[in-house]
């Protein structure tokens, strides 16, 4: 499991990797019970060659859309379209996806096109929905008043907060430009950083919302805790999220969210109910915007997406994610019993191991 695995790993951003000597030391030491990765490349695949070498189960959480970030891959191979490059990060995640015990998606939404896109190598009972869980703790603990103070914000200004790696597939484009659409135009904050940052400015500069729209850049978890509760709304636009994380943590915070109504995200929020939601269009996410900032009951909306985020706490998806390891080992040790069970011993399988058919060949319904 990742709790189980040195601190000490070294990360190259985007890509961990897998050569760490402690690792292996780690894992003869402790002979784990299962492995859990959450990359299908290098600590994907270092995890998969030592499942395989202590013969133990390998889970694997899906939590990015690779092939949807294959321009990233064909800039350095401009003879190669993203197209191409698409169908071969498929065919590697396919491959891999292949030799898993079991698949974690972090929403119904990415379990459906999981299954959708590789229901070849997968059946339905290999993938379970388990949403990462959500550091409550940090996210709810500011008041709006205290927060805002903090950040030196003035009292009664809109302001809307946004969170991610400044790049393509964050659609913060489109969020500025729906900004830019509002009839009364408030502050926007996009916390974070990333290759796109100076057309993003350029943006800025070119709608005329200088001094409205700000890039802090990175900042600590702790400081982004304090953003989230005091804006008077979380807005994101990204469309090819798994989960969106950081709007459940906004959630947390107590604080309304107006997001596009696809991917993972639309799993958690309901349009009027714990968030507004919009189509993926700037006209649409303006018109959502400014619904949201007149919505008359604000307080149910913020309690309302309180409890949202309260309920994907980590201490609950935890205990999600043990039932998915006591399923995957149950599973694995039935073939393996199977396997080695002896044919011409005049006695069934399932007559010798009454305490199985529940255990291990019963779907986990999630």
């Amino acid at each position: 499991s990742p709790g189980s695995f040195p601190q000490s790993l070294h990360v190259l951003d985007p890509f961990a990797l897998p050569y760490d000597p402690t690792l292996t030391r780690v894992l003869k030491g402790i002979q784990p019970d299962i492995l859990h990765t959450h990359h299908p490349v290098g600590l994907g695949r270092f995890a998969r060659s030592w499942s395989e070498r202590l013969r133990v189960p390998l889970v694997f959480t899906f939590h990015t859309w690779y092939e949807d970030f294959s321009h990233y891959f064909s800039r350095y191979l401009p003879f190669v379209s993203e197209e191409q490059v698409a169908g071969i990060i498929r065919f590697w995640i396919r491959k891999f996806l292949k030799r898993c015990d079991h698949v974690v998606a972090p929403s119904e939404y990415t379990r459906n096109r999981i299954l959708d896109a590789y229901g070849d190598v997968l059946g339905g009972e290999d993938v379970s929905v388990v949403a990462t869980g959500i550091d409550t703790d940090t996210f709810s603990k500011y008041a709006k008043a205290e927060a805002r103070s903090y950040l030196g914000w003035k009292p009664g200004q809109k302001t809307l907060v946004s969170c991610g790696r400044l790049s393509r597939e964050k659609n913060f484009d489109l969020l500025i430009d729906a900004v830019a659409r509002m009839e009364e135009k408030p502050r926007l904050v996009i916390l974070g950083d990333g290759d796109l940052r100076p057309t993003l400015e350029a943006q800025v500069k070119q709608l005329g919302l200088e001094g409205l729209v700000e890039f802090p850049g990175n900042v600590e978890k702790d400081v982004v805790a304090r953003y989230f509760a005091a804006a008077d709304l979380f807005a994101f636009a990204s469309s090819n999220e798994t989960q969106g994380l950081v709007v459940l943590e906004a959630m947390a915070a107590g604080t309304p969210t107006v997001v596009v109504r696809e991917g993972g995200i639309k799993d958690f929020v309901r349009d009027n109910f714990n968030g507004i939601t919009s189509d993926n269009d700037a006209d649409s996410l303006a018109r959502a915007l400014e619904r949201a900032l007149r919505i008359e009951d604000m307080e149910g909306l913020r309690e309302r997406a309180r409890r949202t985020a309260m309920g994907l706490n980590v201490a609950s998806q935890t205990r999600r994610l043990l039932d998915v390891y006591a399923h995957a080992m149950g599973r694995q040790r039935a073939e393996r019993e199977i396997a080695e069970f002896p044919v011409s011993s005049g006695v069934g399988f399932a007559e010798s191991h009454p305490d199985l058919e529940s255990a291990a060949f019963t779907q986990l319904a999630f």
